[in-house]
C-alpha cells in the first residue's frame, strides 16, 4: 500500500483535501467517482468519516504531473510509488499525519464494476465545486457486498434516504452481479417493516 504523507506542519482538513484532489481530476478530465463513507454522507447518512475513497482511471492519469501537483500542496509521494500501487492493482493512500488522521484511498479501474461505478456516478456540488460521487445504487450494492455492521447500516440509511429516487431495477441487477441479492431482499424487507407496509 502506498502512503502519501502530509508534512506535519500542514493544517489541511479532510474537505480541503477532497476539494484539492478532485479539482485536479476535474481540470484534467480524469474519470473518477467518490465512493465509500464520504459518498454515504452525501446520499443521506449522517456520520463522521476519516477517509475518502476514490476510484479513478489510472490509465489516463499523468502520474508525474499529479505527483508535482500533490507536492505543491506539501504532500509527499513519488512517481515510482504511484506506478507501483496501480501496477499491483492496489490502493494508493494519501494520509494526513495530524490528529485526527485523515486519508484518501485512490483505487484504479481494475474491473468492469469499477468502470460502471465511474460511468454511473452523479455530479454533486460540494462547497461550490462539482464532484462526482458514486450513485446511491452503487453505494448500497457495494456496502451490502462488503458486509460489515457499519456497511450494512450505511446501506439501510441511504436506501431509506434515497428510496423515492432509486433505480430499483439497476440496484437489483448490480446486487446480482455482486452476489448480494438476498441481502438486498432482506434490506427491502427491513425498510418495509419500518414503514409499516
Amino acid at each position: 500500500m502506498l502512503i502519501i504523507h502530509l508534512r506535519e506542519t500542514s493544517t489541511l482538513k479532510i474537505e480541503e483535501l477532497l476539494l484539492y484532489v478532485t479539482k485536479y481530476l476535474n481540470t484534467n478530465k480524469i474519470p473518477y467517482a467518490i465512493v465509500g463513507g464520504f459518498s454515504a454522507i452525501v446520499w443521506g447518512r449522517g456520520r463522521s468519516t476519516y477517509d475518502i475513497d476514490i476510484i479513478l482511471d489510472q490509465k489516463i492519469l499523468n502520474i508525474s504531473e499529479f505527483v508535482n501537483y500533490l507536492q505543491d500542496k506539501e504532500l509527499i509521494t513519488s512517481v515510482r510509488d504511484l506506478q507501483e500501487a496501480f501496477r499491483e492493482l492496489s490502493h494508493a493512500t494519501i494520509q494526513a499525519m495530524e490528529s485526527p488522521v485523515y486519508r484518501i484511498d485512490l483505487k484504479g479501474v481494475y474491473s468492469s464494476l469499477d468502470r460502471e461505478t465511474i460511468d454511473t456516478s452523479k455530479k454533486i456540488t460540494f462547497k461550490g465545486q462539482t464532484i462526482r460521487f458514486g450513485s446511491p445504487e452503487s453505494l448500497i450494492a457495494h456496502k451490502l457486498h462488503f458486509g460489515s455492521d457499519r456497511d450494512l447500516e450505511d446501506a439501510l440509511v441511504v436506501f431509506i434516504a434515497q428510496e423515492n429516487l432509486l433505480n430499483l431495477n439497476y440496484l437489483t441487477r448490480l446486487c446480482g452481479k455482486l452476489g448480494v441479492s438476498k441481502k438486498l431482499e432482506r434490506l427491502i424487507e427491513i425498510v418495509r417493516e419500518k414503514e409499516g407496509k
